[in-house]
This record gives C-alpha cells, sequence and structure tokens, in this order.
C-alpha cells in the first residue's frame, strides 16, 4: 500500500507507534507468533507484515486514545 502512493494515515487503537515498531518483543509478537506456527502465513509473508508496520509508524498518525479518553 505505501508503495501504490495511495495516501495511508496511521489509526492506532490500543497500540502506540512503538508497539508496531517493536514486533518482535510488543503486542504484535505472539500474534505473529501463532499465525506462524498455525501455518497460515509463511516466512515471506511475516516479513512483509513486519516490515510494513514497522514502515507506517515513520508517517504522521492518529492515536485513538487521544480522542476517547
Amino acid at each position: 500500500m505505501l508503495d501504490s502512493g495511495a495516501l495511508v494515515i496511521p489509526v492506532y487503537f490500543d497500540v502506540t507507534p512503538d508497539d508496531c515498531e517493536s514486533i518482535d518483543s510488543g503486542p504484535f509478537a505472539e500474534a505473529f507468533r501463532k499465525h506462524y506456527a498455525q501455518g497460515r502465513i509463511d516466512k515471506e509473508i511475516l516479513q512483509r507484515w513486519k516490515e510494513a508496520l514497522k514502515r507506517v509508524t515513520l508517517r504522521p498518525g492518529k492515536r485513538l486514545d487521544d480522542y476517547n479518553g
């Protein structure tokens, strides 16, 4: 999506941009491990997802916690 030239505005709900950057130890780590262990994704797709999350954190975004209290 980022390479397509489409407008991407990250919206963080119950996570922070830091959570998305630290995907090997943050809240995404367990979900990635489960998807991989269950054969839902292969190593290539897993790496692409991780790279995409890291890249999207470089863009300005909104945290819903800031609006929902």
